[in-house]
């Protein structure tokens, strides 16, 4: 009898799981049959997440409200399932504690917990089509930003960065992850905390000993592409000195250098200028 009851209880598990997934996956179509489909292209190259001494700063707060800082850096290689992964190490004052390793190839970024060879597909960003989901969103609760709905650049400490947005179904951009630096959270998502009994915020991302990029500048408003130029890999720099020597006549037409002009009233950088 109890081993009836054992099996009718796992029979009813099943089912209820069959239901809730086909729900989930009925609503996922429904939303994106009513919305016409898109491609999304990043504006700039791809930039590598993984690098050998590169920091997440975070400040933490622990159940008693006292504050501490910490910090999560990638230091050392360890070869996992024949793979050269990335070790990544919590420091606190200095002390040292090793708590995952992770693995990118493909623009794409797996997680391997603490003793396990286990590779997680956290990130994907060859996900480009609009309503794609981030792989490290299956560890997210139900209705957690899920789906890509547009990507941007935004200004960082180092330069320009590429930030995919994400929503759930009502289509409110609720967060996002910027490539090199990851999510709200930085690079260890919320479902992969460092200690159980702390809440902590991410601070800032360092690459080579200098800021890559603030959660603020995370959070920033899109800068539009049109208006920078590709310099230097996977940073652009706007086009501020290039249109400090253009010049315009009084009707804004454009001229050529202001050593060819015939004496004159002109704009140029947006004041007016004589030429004698």
């Amino acid at each position: 009898m109890e081993k009836k009851k054992n099996s009718f209880q796992v029979w009813k598990f099943k089912a209820i799981a069959f239901l809730v997934s086909l729900f989930q996956l009925t609503n996922v179509q429904i939303w994106a049959q009513t919305s016409e489909p898109s491609q999304f292209s990043p504006s700039l190259p791809y930039h590598q997440m993984l690098k050998e001494g590169k920091k997440w700063n975070y400040k933490n707060i622990d159940f008693d409200e006292i504050v501490t800082y910490f910090s999560m850096v990638l230091h050392g290689d360890t070869l996992i399932d024949g793979k050269k992964c990335k070790k990544m190490y919590r420091i606190d004052n200095g002390i040292e504690r090793y708590r995952y390793a992770w693995y990118e190839d493909d623009k794409k970024l797996y997680l391997i917990p603490k003793e396990s060879d286990s590779f997680i597909m956290q990130y994907d960003f060859n996900r480009l089509n609009k309503y794609d989901a981030m792989p490290c969103t299956d560890y997210a609760p139900v209705d957690y930003a899920k789906y890509l709905i547009g990507v941007d650049v935004i200004k960082s400490s180092s330069g320009y960065m590429n930030r995919y947005r994400y929503s759930n179904y009502d289509e409110e951009w609720l967060t996002f992850c910027v490539e090199g630096v990851g999510g709200p959270d930085g690079l260890p998502m919320p479902w992969f905390q460092p200690l159980s009994n702390e809440y902590y915020v991410f601070l800032s991302c360092e690459e080579d000993g200098k800021c890559l990029c603030t959660a603020e500048e995370m959070n920033g408003e899109a800068v539009d592409p049109s208006t920078l130029d590709i310099e230097g890999g996977a940073h652009l720099k706007q086009k501020t000195e290039s249109r400090k020597q253009t010049v315009f006549d009084l009707a804004g037409r454009k001229l050529s250098s202001i050593g060819n002009l015939r004496p004159g009233i002109y704009i140029r950088g947006g004041k007016k200028v004589a030429i004698k």
